[in-house]
């Protein structure tokens, strides 16, 4: 179906991924049909660094049309003043109707005085991002009324009426500062809280209190449990707190995490974390197994152990990707159902050789690597029964019917045309496939494997590293056969005749990324590009 065959619903849909820009320089005055969608959707307003005709185009189309302005609801305005002075010298804010959100994004400082002014007129619009808030900046929006704001915080000793904030990176100090000058704050997201630069912070002369903070979330900490129990008990209303990525020093003090609650977090429900400690600490793997954590509180807490570090996270687990390889091992788990434990993992790496699997169950897995320790492989020889355990095991722990991509690049010596075609039976969802050419070539020879690939794959990836086998003529036109519906490829090829057979023979092919061999290439990779543009295929000669 062509794009304009679209019924509304989905055109519609499609437009909000596009900047009011995009939309009408691609689809204004078209027909009759998109004119009056286009007339129709919400917009959201990029002004453009650059490109100052198209800049003065919409610009006249916002003066004369007051329909199009009551249809923006956000507006970006990047790098410069000269636009956003440009712009509001001509509108202001209560010409849009809808507008929502007014973001800046890394102002430079020349003109401040002006630029103070401009400012206090938008109100409760900004947004701003990262460092582009400068002292003066912080002034201005002290006084403002502002529910929802994310930026770098910087304090200006003047209290700031703010309920939301999520910032970049910060320190203790800088949540000090927080606690006191924003003392409505009901949600606070730290993406990075870092350990200070100075070593140990005096923290007991401090008074402060965020009496009306609900949730608090912080992304990756550097700092250690004496911070955050100093943090936690100024917010005697929190109901949920989230910490991940943490690493700071005795974070998996289990005892003075229930104090730290039982004394001054009353309302707290939501307790989610992941804590880790390097192996080497030979740290108690028994920490959070009590009462207090799974039957007063519901809080499932289990412990997985690599060669590198230990991980004690509540369930489910948080982050999307989870590797299992040789000698990761799970402790607390028994009496947890194994389904709700990685439900949020979509992306897993699996060492074959690992013979904890029945420990581990993956439910949503989209992207799955299978791998070989190559240290181990030189030491040992792997036998069929291993090779027959692991491929019997993995439909067991891993729930193949979501699955979209298998990349077996580092299972060359392993896996065999029956192994993958079961795979594939079980994947019915799968359309991507990396694997290294020598190994693919040998799979097919197996006709039932090759009627299951030409279904199935539509990205074949078997061009990683630059000690790939070349796709050679005498192969391609078995290879052209197994992926006839093909629409992404990116492989190494040993010759343009074996370029152009390819893209001749594989009529569905779309985007093509190809590697030549030295010695091979006779033509310019623009001359190969071209051709392959005019059978409308995307090439890139790398």
């Amino acid at each position: 179906m062509k794009f304009d065959q679209l019924p509304n619903e989905i055109l519609i849909e499609c437009f909000q991924y596009l900047n009011t820009f995009d939309i009408f320089y691609s689809f204004y005055r078209l027909n009759y049909r998109f004119n009056k969608l286009i007339r129709n959707i919400l917009l959201n307003l990029s002004l453009p660094e650059k490109n100052q005709s198209l800049f003065r185009e919409l610009f006249y189309k916002l003066t004369i049309n007051s329909q199009l302005r009551n249809q923006i609801i956000s507006l970006k305005i990047s790098k410069t003043w000269k636009q956003l002075s440009s712009f509001f010298s001509s509108f202001s804010l209560t010409d849009f109707s809808q507008l929502q959100l007014l973001s800046l994004i890394d102002l430079d400082d020349r003109n401040s005085e002006e630029n103070k002014s401009m400012l206090l007129s938008l109100s409760n619009f900004y947004n701003g991002y990262l460092n582009d808030l400068n002292y003066e900046t912080c002034e201005i929006l002290s006084n403002l009324y502002l529910p929802k704001i994310q930026m770098k915080f910087s304090i200006n000793y003047k209290i700031m009426f703010i309920t939301s904030l999520t910032i970049k990176d910060c320190y203790f100090n800088d949540i000090c500062q927080l606690f006191i000058y924003a003392p409505m704050l009901n949600y606070l997201h730290i993406e990075s809280l870092n350990a200070p630069w100075y070593g140990r912070i005096e923290i007991n002369h401090i008074s402060i209190c965020a009496f009306y903070l609900k949730q608090f979330i912080v992304d990756c900490s550097e700092v250690d449990f004496k911070i955050f129990e100093f943090l936690l008990k100024q917010t005697p209303n929190l109901e949920i707190l989230t910490i991940d990525n943490s690493c700071g020093v005795d974070m998996t003090d289990d005892k003075g995490w229930q104090n730290l609650i039982q004394s001054s977090l009353h309302h707290l429900k939501i307790f989610k974390f992941e804590f880790i400690v390097s192996t080497k600490q030979n740290i108690s793997l028994d920490k959070f197994q009590n009462d207090f954590w799974s039957k007063d509180h519901h809080w499932d807490i289990i412990c997985v152990v690599n060669p590198i570090n230990t991980r004690f996270f509540t369930i489910p687990y948080q982050n999307n990707k989870f590797e299992l390889n040789l000698k990761t091992k799970i402790f607390g788990i028994t009496l947890i159902n194994k389904s709700k434990v990685f439900r949020y993992v979509t992306e897993l790496y699996i060492d074959f050789l690992n013979e904890n699997f029945h420990d581990y169950y993956f439910e949503n897995v989209k992207s799955l690597k299978i791998y070989q320790t190559s240290d181990y492989i030189e030491k040992f020889y792997i036998n069929q029964k291993q090779k027959e355990k692991f491929f019997e095991s993995l439909p067991v722990i891993v729930n193949l019917s979501n699955l979209k991509h298998l990349d077996i690049t580092r299972i060359e010596n392993i896996i065999s045309s029956t192994d993958l075609l079961n795979i594939l039976k079980k994947a019915r969802k799968l359309s991507s496939l990396e694997i290294k050419t020598s190994v693919l070539m040998s799979l097919l020879i197996n006709d039932e494997l090759c009627q299951y690939l030409n279904e199935m794959i539509k990205i074949l990836i078997i061009d990683q590293h630059y000690d790939a086998k070349f796709i050679e003529f005498n192969e391609v036109s078995k290879f052209c056969q197994a992926f006839s519906n093909i629409e992404q490829l990116q492989c190494a090829i040993g010759h343009t005749s074996t370029f152009l057979y390819i893209i001749n023979h594989m009529t569905k092919l779309k985007n093509l990324k190809i590697r030549l061999s030295k010695n091979s290439i006779q033509n310019s990779s623009m001359w190969l590009e071209t051709m392959a543009l005019e059978l409308n295929i995307n090439c890139t000669v790398v």
